[in-house]
């Protein structure tokens, strides 16, 4: 059963609201601030981040959001990945509050406490404020109220510029068991089995200028595949070549028989 779906063809984002937020490194620990009203378009038909919240650039989110109750089934969506300076954007799939955890001390409350969330990295902070590092990859991650987990990642190599400024598409599954497939340009680069029961409410898309969102698709589904396993390589098949070396070594072993059974003539 579909329960979302927006391709934004109508160059509109009715359903979805939006919101800022600041994140202030200068202090510490760091802090968010919310800035109001977000900077979305549709205009291209596609759910897209048209720049930064006044003057801040790598430190400032846009948040678009949109209600869903589904915690087990498929979500599909497109990203538009740009290698902006912080490096990163992501989807909360499930979560029971649209406003971000990390550092919520000076937003009002409530806040989120638990998520799924995908994390497309192609850069960010080492441990040094300010200094960044290319760090290609694409995270499943786990939000409990106010920390995050990294359950899973994919790194799809380096330099950053390999897979940026273009479409990835994403097909996330998570079945009744808790187990979650990540579909990655229709291949699968994620498997795992979690034990997280999140409340679900929302899905949640954060980007930066440049970013985002196309070809939402959220699915309730009650009855989906257990989890497969990564795809590799199949082993080598020998049973041509172990056919004929047996014919082979049968046409010798006739040949020297009668050979042998002349020569005793």
């Amino acid at each position: 059963m579909t329960v979302i779906t927006d391709n934004f063809n109508d160059m509109d984002y009715a359903g979805w609201d939006t919101y800022g937020y600041i994140l202030n490194w200068t202090t510490s620990p760091p802090k968010t601030y919310l800035a109001g009203s977000a900077n979305f378009s549709a205009a291209d038909q596609t759910l897209k981040v048209t720049g930064p919240l006044g003057n801040y650039t790598y430190s400032s989110w846009n948040n678009a959001y949109i209600e869903s109750s589904v915690s087990f089934g498929q979500w599909s969506f497109d990203l538009y990945v740009v290698n902006t300076t912080l490096g990163m954007g992501y989807v909360r799939l499930m979560a029971d509050h649209y406003y971000p955890a990390e550092y919520y001390s000076a937003i009002p409350g409530p806040y989120m406490n638990n998520s799924y969330e995908i994390w497309c990295y192609t850069r960010n902070l080492t441990s040094s404020i300010g200094s960044f590092v290319d760090r290609p990859m694409i995270t499943l991650e786990r939000w409990l109220t106010g920390s995050g987990d990294i359950r899973a990642s994919y790194s799809v190599g380096t330099p950053s510029d390999t897979w940026t400024n273009c479409w990835v598409h994403f097909d996330v599954i998570r079945n009744t068991t808790g187990h979650i497939m990540v579909y990655i340009n229709s291949t699968l680069r994620i498997a795992i089995g979690d034990n997280l029961n999140p409340i679900p409410g929302y899905f949640v898309f954060s980007g930066q200028s440049g970013w985002a969102i196309d070809s939402v698709v959220i699915s309730g589904i009650s009855a989906i595949p257990t989890i497969p396993t990564i795809p590799t390589e199949p082993p080598p098949d020998f049973t041509l070549p172990l056919i004929a070396i047996i014919a082979i070594e049968l046409i010798v072993i006739i040949v020297l028989s009668i050979l042998y059974f002349r020569r005793r003539s």
